[in-house]
Protein backbone atom coordinates (compact mmCIF):
# COMPACT_ATOMS: atom_id res chain seq x y z
CA UNK A 1 0.00 0.00 0.00
CA UNK A 2 1.55 3.39 -0.95
CA UNK A 3 -0.02 6.50 1.49
CA UNK A 4 1.34 10.00 -0.15
CA UNK A 5 0.73 13.58 0.54
CA UNK A 6 2.05 16.50 -1.69
CA UNK A 7 2.73 19.69 0.24
CA UNK A 8 3.40 23.24 -1.61
CA UNK A 9 6.12 24.82 0.71
CA UNK A 10 6.14 28.52 -0.91
CA UNK A 11 7.55 30.28 2.02
CA UNK A 12 10.57 28.08 2.81
CA UNK A 13 13.06 26.07 0.72
CA UNK A 14 12.26 22.63 0.39
CA UNK A 15 15.74 21.33 0.06
CA UNK A 16 16.51 22.55 3.12
CA UNK A 17 13.83 20.61 4.39
CA UNK A 18 14.50 17.59 3.84
CA UNK A 19 18.36 17.80 4.73
CA UNK A 20 16.29 18.69 8.25
CA UNK A 21 14.45 15.18 8.17
CA UNK A 22 17.46 13.24 6.98
CA UNK A 23 19.34 14.84 10.30
CA UNK A 24 16.66 14.29 12.40
CA UNK A 25 15.24 10.83 11.12
CA UNK A 26 16.14 8.58 14.80
CA UNK A 27 17.49 5.33 15.06
CA UNK A 28 15.79 2.01 14.75
CA UNK A 29 12.30 3.31 13.70
CA UNK A 30 10.73 -0.20 12.73
CA UNK A 31 14.21 -1.19 12.21
CA UNK A 32 14.19 1.06 9.63
CA UNK A 33 17.71 2.02 7.67
CA UNK A 34 19.03 4.24 5.08
CA UNK A 35 18.41 3.38 1.17
CA UNK A 36 21.87 3.31 -0.30
CA UNK A 37 21.83 4.94 -3.54
CA UNK A 38 25.15 5.10 -5.42
CA UNK A 39 25.08 8.95 -4.95
CA UNK A 40 27.14 11.33 -3.30
CA UNK A 41 26.06 11.24 0.55
CA UNK A 42 25.19 14.55 0.79
CA UNK A 43 23.96 15.39 -2.93
CA UNK A 44 21.31 12.27 -1.69
CA UNK A 45 20.29 14.41 1.87
CA UNK A 46 19.06 17.25 0.04
CA UNK A 47 16.81 15.29 -2.47
CA UNK A 48 15.37 12.78 -0.23
CA UNK A 49 14.73 11.39 3.31
CA UNK A 50 15.16 7.80 2.23
CA UNK A 51 14.29 4.85 4.63
CA UNK A 52 13.39 1.41 4.93
CA UNK A 53 12.64 -1.80 6.55
CA UNK A 54 11.29 -5.03 6.30
CA UNK A 55 7.70 -3.70 7.04
CA UNK A 56 7.55 -0.45 5.54
CA UNK A 57 9.60 2.46 3.45
CA UNK A 58 9.48 6.27 4.14
CA UNK A 59 10.44 8.49 1.43
CA UNK A 60 10.71 12.30 1.78
CA UNK A 61 11.72 13.96 -1.65
CA UNK A 62 11.93 17.62 -3.54
CA UNK A 63 9.20 16.92 -6.13
CA UNK A 64 11.34 19.05 -8.88
CA UNK A 65 14.80 16.79 -8.16
CA UNK A 66 12.66 13.54 -8.99
CA UNK A 67 11.10 15.26 -12.10
CA UNK A 68 14.57 16.07 -13.06
CA UNK A 69 16.45 13.05 -12.30
CA UNK A 70 14.08 10.80 -14.22
CA UNK A 71 14.35 13.50 -17.39
CA UNK A 72 10.80 13.90 -17.32
CA UNK A 73 9.33 16.36 -19.89
CA UNK A 74 6.94 18.77 -18.11
CA UNK A 75 5.13 21.55 -19.10
CA UNK A 76 5.01 25.35 -17.48
CA UNK A 77 1.80 25.03 -15.48
CA UNK A 78 3.32 21.62 -14.29
CA UNK A 79 6.51 23.40 -13.20
CA UNK A 80 5.02 25.84 -11.47
CA UNK A 81 3.10 23.46 -9.07
CA UNK A 82 5.95 21.20 -8.16
CA UNK A 83 9.03 23.65 -8.27
CA UNK A 84 8.27 24.11 -4.28
CA UNK A 85 6.24 20.73 -3.74
CA UNK A 86 7.46 18.09 -0.90
CA UNK A 87 6.01 14.58 -1.47
CA UNK A 88 5.44 12.54 1.79
CA UNK A 89 5.38 8.87 0.73
CA UNK A 90 4.98 5.96 2.87
CA UNK A 91 4.86 2.20 1.43
CA UNK A 92 3.50 -0.56 4.00
CA UNK A 93 4.87 -3.92 3.25
CA UNK A 94 2.75 -7.32 3.57
CA UNK A 95 4.47 -7.80 7.09
CA UNK A 96 3.52 -4.08 7.78
CA UNK A 97 -0.30 -4.87 6.86
CA UNK A 98 -0.01 -7.95 8.79
CA UNK A 99 1.30 -5.95 11.96
CA UNK A 100 -1.55 -3.22 12.01
CA UNK A 101 -4.60 -5.92 11.00
CA UNK A 102 -2.98 -7.59 14.08
CA UNK A 103 -6.20 -7.86 15.88
CA UNK A 104 -8.68 -8.75 12.79
CA UNK A 105 -9.44 -12.28 11.81
CA UNK A 106 -8.26 -11.31 8.14
CA UNK A 107 -4.54 -10.06 8.65
CA UNK A 108 -4.55 -9.20 4.66
CA UNK A 109 -7.40 -7.13 4.61
CA UNK A 110 -7.02 -4.15 2.85
CA UNK A 111 -9.91 -2.37 3.85
CA UNK A 112 -8.94 0.26 6.46
CA UNK A 113 -6.66 1.75 3.47
CA UNK A 114 -10.17 2.39 1.29
CA UNK A 115 -10.81 4.74 3.97
CA UNK A 116 -9.32 8.28 3.17
CA UNK A 117 -9.60 9.44 6.73
CA UNK A 118 -7.69 6.16 8.69
CA UNK A 119 -4.97 6.65 5.32
CA UNK A 120 -4.65 10.37 6.62
CA UNK A 121 -5.01 9.87 10.55
CA UNK A 122 -1.70 6.90 9.31
CA UNK A 123 0.34 9.43 7.76
CA UNK A 124 0.15 12.22 10.48
CA UNK A 125 0.60 10.03 12.85
CA UNK A 126 3.43 8.43 11.49
CA UNK A 127 5.40 11.80 10.73
CA UNK A 128 4.87 12.95 13.88
CA UNK A 129 6.30 9.69 15.81
CA UNK A 130 9.25 9.98 13.27
CA UNK A 131 10.59 13.93 13.32
CA UNK A 132 8.04 15.05 16.49
CA UNK A 133 5.86 18.19 15.94
CA UNK A 134 8.70 20.97 17.56
CA UNK A 135 10.20 23.22 15.19
CA UNK A 136 13.52 23.07 13.57
CA UNK A 137 15.71 26.41 15.30
CA UNK A 138 19.63 27.18 14.25
CA UNK A 139 22.42 26.59 16.70
CA UNK A 140 23.09 29.70 18.32
CA UNK A 141 19.16 30.01 18.91
CA UNK A 142 19.20 26.38 20.33
CA UNK A 143 22.35 27.50 22.62
CA UNK A 144 21.01 30.91 23.89
CA UNK A 145 17.32 28.38 24.89
CA UNK A 146 19.07 26.07 26.74
CA UNK A 147 21.51 28.92 28.57
CA UNK A 148 18.32 30.73 28.95
CA UNK A 149 16.35 27.71 30.52
CA UNK A 150 15.65 26.48 34.22
CA UNK A 151 17.74 23.80 33.75
CA UNK A 152 20.75 22.96 36.31
CA UNK A 153 24.32 23.64 35.13
CA UNK A 154 24.85 20.28 34.55
CA UNK A 155 21.76 19.50 32.37
CA UNK A 156 22.67 22.48 30.42
CA UNK A 157 26.07 20.93 29.27
CA UNK A 158 24.85 17.79 28.12
CA UNK A 159 22.35 19.15 26.33
CA UNK A 160 24.70 21.93 24.37
CA UNK A 161 27.03 18.72 23.72
CA UNK A 162 24.09 16.38 22.26
CA UNK A 163 23.60 19.23 20.21
CA UNK A 164 27.15 19.57 18.93
CA UNK A 165 27.48 16.01 18.73
CA UNK A 166 24.35 15.32 16.68
CA UNK A 167 25.71 17.35 13.39
CA UNK A 168 29.42 15.50 14.58
CA UNK A 169 28.03 12.35 13.70
CA UNK A 170 26.12 13.54 10.38
CA UNK A 171 22.58 13.36 11.84
CA UNK A 172 20.53 11.84 15.11
CA UNK A 173 20.12 8.47 13.23
CA UNK A 174 23.85 7.95 13.52
CA UNK A 175 24.49 9.41 16.97
CA UNK A 176 21.62 7.04 18.41
CA UNK A 177 23.00 4.21 16.44
CA UNK A 178 26.64 4.83 18.22
CA UNK A 179 24.66 4.70 21.62
CA UNK A 180 23.17 1.30 21.22
CA UNK A 181 26.65 0.28 19.87
CA UNK A 182 28.44 -1.05 23.05
CA UNK A 183 31.82 -0.51 20.87
CA UNK A 184 31.69 2.96 20.26
CA UNK A 185 32.85 5.31 22.70
CA UNK A 186 29.69 7.86 23.90
CA UNK A 187 29.68 10.26 27.04
CA UNK A 188 28.48 8.16 29.44
CA UNK A 189 25.71 10.88 30.60
CA UNK A 190 24.03 10.36 27.52
CA UNK A 191 23.03 6.33 29.20
CA UNK A 192 21.36 4.14 26.89
CA UNK A 193 18.98 4.83 23.99
CA UNK A 194 16.03 4.95 26.32
CA UNK A 195 17.16 7.65 28.63
CA UNK A 196 18.96 9.41 25.75
CA UNK A 197 15.55 9.66 24.36
CA UNK A 198 13.06 10.09 27.37
CA UNK A 199 15.26 12.31 29.66
CA UNK A 200 17.72 14.50 27.28
CA UNK A 201 16.53 15.02 23.98
CA UNK A 202 12.49 15.29 25.71
CA UNK A 203 14.42 18.07 27.67
CA UNK A 204 15.75 19.75 24.36
CA UNK A 205 11.76 19.29 22.91
CA UNK A 206 9.97 20.99 26.36
CA UNK A 207 12.19 24.03 25.27
CA UNK A 208 9.67 23.96 22.01
CA UNK A 209 12.55 22.54 19.32
CA UNK A 210 13.63 20.10 17.83
CA UNK A 211 16.99 18.35 19.35
CA UNK A 212 18.67 18.74 15.66
CA UNK A 213 19.90 22.35 14.51
CA UNK A 214 19.87 24.26 11.55
CA UNK A 215 23.66 24.97 11.33
CA UNK A 216 24.25 28.38 11.81
CA UNK A 217 26.36 29.43 8.21
CA UNK A 218 23.26 28.55 6.43
CA UNK A 219 21.28 31.68 7.22
CA UNK A 220 18.18 30.52 8.53
CA UNK A 221 16.43 30.93 11.80
CA UNK A 222 14.43 28.80 11.95
CA UNK A 223 11.88 25.91 10.14
CA UNK A 224 8.42 24.03 10.49
CA UNK A 225 8.84 20.46 11.20
CA UNK A 226 7.42 18.44 8.52
CA UNK A 227 4.49 17.70 10.73
CA UNK A 228 3.21 21.29 10.90
CA UNK A 229 3.74 21.65 7.33
CA UNK A 230 1.61 18.52 7.02
CA UNK A 231 -1.13 19.82 9.80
Amino acid sequence: VDITKDIVCTDINPTLEIIMCNLSFPYKHYNMKPVKIKKDRYLLMTESCYFRSKSRTVNIYFKLVEINNNYKIIDEDTLEKIEHMIRIEIQINKKGIYNLNRNKQDKRSLENFLDNNFCHSYLEKEILSIFGAEKYVNTATAKKLIDQSRYSTYDKTVLLSIIQMIHKCNGLYELEKAIVDVNTFTPTEDGNLRQFREKWLRKIRLLGINPVTIPDHFGVTELPSIYTLMK
